[in-house]
């Protein structure tokens, strides 16, 4: 019992959540949460990120807590959602043994938490980060097993292809830091198909030879080229 509890990711969301709102609202909001939080009023114009995030935030602005915490929950949820997309990613490389490390690991990360605590929108961007990364593993393994698992809705490649095109699409609208992670991803993208290509095309010359050279023999291929 104890041992199937300790292997739940259950007790990684409580304590993401914990270390998440705990001390949410303690420290008043700084520079730029206060500039955050007048752009999503609609006080100020003059910010350059996209406002995909400010649009979001508003909402939770209106609800009957303080201030700081209105404007930190989105963030916190964003940090809860990140640490266990991050759980899976462990789950699909590894086993759910060191899925479960890599998720305590980024629950007890100070920069994830602090991004979690702070009105802006780098923790958005984490999180759809985070999800690009999932979808690219789960391409490429299910790519490089000849799409043999069709089983599961989990297995299905062209849902990721789904899920990936949407994270990055989103997060062109919620920060410009997704730009050069999206290029990254693409060009290893570019770079796995052409090895993949070229490996195939490589096995496929080989065994074409040596399929000729077991049917005919050598004169016979010499006159097959003539």
């Amino acid at each position: 019992m104890i041992k199937t509890i300790t292997r739940s990711p259950l007790w990684l969301i409580i304590i993401t959540f914990v270390l998440r709102f705990l001390f949410l609202s303690r420290k008043c909001f700084w520079l730029d949460e206060a500039f955050s939080y007048e752009v999503c009023l609609g006080l100020r114009y003059d910010d350059t990120t996209p406002r995909l995030f400010y649009q979001l935030a508003n909402p939770f602005l209106r609800l009957p807590f303080s201030m700081e915490f209105n404007g930190r929950l989105l963030p916190a949820i964003f940090g809860i959602l990140t640490v266990i997309v991050i759980y899976f990613i462990g789950l699909k490389l590894v086993s759910q043994k060191y899925a479960l490390i890599v998720g305590l690991l980024a629950a007890f990360n100070p920069i994830l938490i602090i991004l979690s605590q702070d009105m802006r929108a780098y923790g958005l961007a984490a999180l759809l980060t985070s999800l690009l990364f999932l979808a690219f593993i789960n391409i490429v393994k299910i790519s490089a097993d000849n799409h043999s698992k069709k089983n599961s809705l989990a297995d299905n490649i062209y849902l990721w292809y789904l899920i990936f095109i949407l994270a990055g699409t989103i997060g062109l609208y919620a920060h410009y830091i997704i730009i050069p992670i999206l290029l990254i991803m693409v060009l290893l993208f570019l770079f796995i198909i052409f090895v993949v290509g070229f490996l195939r095309f490589y096995r496929f010359t080989v065994y074409r030879g040596i399929l000729q050279k077991n049917l005919h023999p050598p004169g016979q291929i010499r006159r097959c080229f003539l």
